[in-house]
């Protein structure tokens, strides 16, 4: 698996005349127009009702009694917070295709990365004059784009997306083969036990605390539904057979501060044992190939390789050799994957109680009004009211970065409706146009709620 780009020149040719494309551009701008004036409310719409479910979500738990596991009486159906400081998950959070696990970790990512070519297009363009003469008989002159110069190159590199060839200007040469057989997955672990230690209710009386100290909550059990609610960092995971970091090199060593502190998290190939036989590696040949990559190539079948050579051949570009084929990289087609983990060491949680033993108890979601579940667990120490300004602000901005682009598509929408009543927006004074995107954006906003 080597990470080098390559580099390849494609096709160059002259186009005289006008830089006018024609074909179907005029269908590509109606697809495009039609999208502008769906796409944007849509979202918006969307947007809004998440916003309003999780506000009025989170307002109902603020003005249920959130109880801190101090007190005694803790029954099912109460709402409770706990902040522990020992998070201990069995077996972790398990990604089964490739027999991957990781201990005490809450959420596990998989990211795809697929190595592909890419295309690029550079066009230079001489700019050429004419005389457009209109019906009542006057004449103007104007500019345009003429004689265009346009050159394709290629870079062949690791994407975290896959690219579709068949519109490249020399698809044979540079194929992209769309297989996935790993697309990005997060895996919830599939339970986690806090351990909370002894909770002494502070009370006068003495029989009281004793009462207390009998029903102390030790434990809190979280399910699959709580767990995959979790806000934390991610950090990468990667293998090596001491599943300890390697040493720091001499100039991080003399100079830490200029280094990033490296939060990488490292286990042993000794739990990789079951991936040689997982169904990841018995059907798409994935190996773990070091530094946190699994590693699958590209087996290109023979009728694969016929059909590209002929597309090669009908292209022109059978023998082409570059200087960027020596250079040993992927191939076209090959597939790594890497994981990232989600394991706070302090969580705070917020639940109902599912049911209650004598010293612990298992929360989960508690379903509101709404019909949206609400169960929030937070790496770090944050009291209930922070965990739930928390959730709020983060539904709030996601809501402001819709309306920004909302008001942003208003623009256009401004000029086009204009065009259709028969009237130029451009030609407004600066304070009419700003009243016009002010007013399209607040009666679409206005619309929706």
């Amino acid at each position: 698996m080597n990470s080098v780009p390559t580099f390849r020149h494609g096709r160059s040719y002259v186009v005289f005349g006008a830089a006018d494309r024609g074909g179907c551009a005029g269908v590509v701008a109606i697809i495009f127009v039609l999208t502008l004036l769906v796409i944007p409310p849509m979202l918006l719409l969307v947007s809004e009702s998440i916003r309003n479910d999780t506000f009025t979500s989170l307002m109902e738990l603020l003005q249920d009694d959130i109880k801190e596991l101090g007190v005694s009486n803790i029954h099912a159906g109460d709402m409770v917070h706990a902040v522990s400081d020992d998070v201990f998950v069995t077996p972790g959070a398990f990604d089964p295709e490739m027999s991957v696990v990781v201990p005490n970790a809450l959420l596990l990512n998989r990211h795809t990365e697929y190595c592909q070519w890419q295309e690029f297009q550079t066009e230079t363009c001489q700019t050429c004059t004419r005389v457009i003469r209109a019906k009542d008989g006057t004449v103007k002159e104007e500019q345009y784009a003429c004689n265009c110069f346009i050159s394709y190159s290629y870079t062949k590199s690791w994407r975290s997306h896959r690219i579709n060839s068949a519109l490249f200007n020399q698809p044979g040469a540079h194929n992209n083969p769309l297989r996935d057989p790993l697309p990005p997955a997060t895996f919830v672990a599939q339970s986690a036990t806090l351990r909370v230690g002894n909770q002494k209710e502070k009370s006068a009386n003495w029989w009281s605390r004793i009462t207390a100290q009998r029903n102390a909550i030790n434990e809190i059990t979280m399910d699959d539904n709580m767990i995959q609610n979790t806000k934390s960092s991610f950090r990468r995971v990667k293998w090596n057979p001491l599943g300890s970091p390697p040493k720091k090199d001499w100039i991080k060593k003399m100079l830490p501060s200029w280094f990033p502190k490296d939060k990488t998290r490292f286990e042993s190939t000794d739990s990789l044992k079951n991936t040689p036989n997982s169904p990841a590696a018995l059907e798409h040949g994935f190996v773990y190939a070091g530094k946190g990559y699994f590693y699958s190539p590209y087996q290109e079948t023979r009728s694969e390789a016929l059909f590209k050579y002929f597309m090669e051949y009908m292209e022109g570009s059978l023998m082409d050799w570059q200087l960027g084929d020596l250079v040993k990289s992927c191939t076209a087609g090959d597939v790594r994957v890497y994981y990232q983990v989600a394991d706070p060491s302090v969580v705070s949680v917020l639940g109902e109680v599912k049911y209650r033993k004598p010293h612990s108890l298992e929360l989960m979601p508690r379903t509101t009004e709404t019909g949206l579940a609400v169960g929030l667990v937070h790496a770090g120490i944050w009291s209930a009211e922070q965990m739930i300004s928390r959730e709020d602000s983060d539904a709030w901005w996601t809501a402001v970065v819709f309306r920004i682009l909302t008001f942003i598509w208003s623009i256009p929408m401004c000029r086009l409706l204009g065009a259709f009543f028969g009237k130029r927006v451009v030609d407004a004074n600066t304070e009419t146009k700003i009243f016009q995107v002010i007013s399209m954006w607040c009666i679409l906003l206005g619309f929706i709620w």
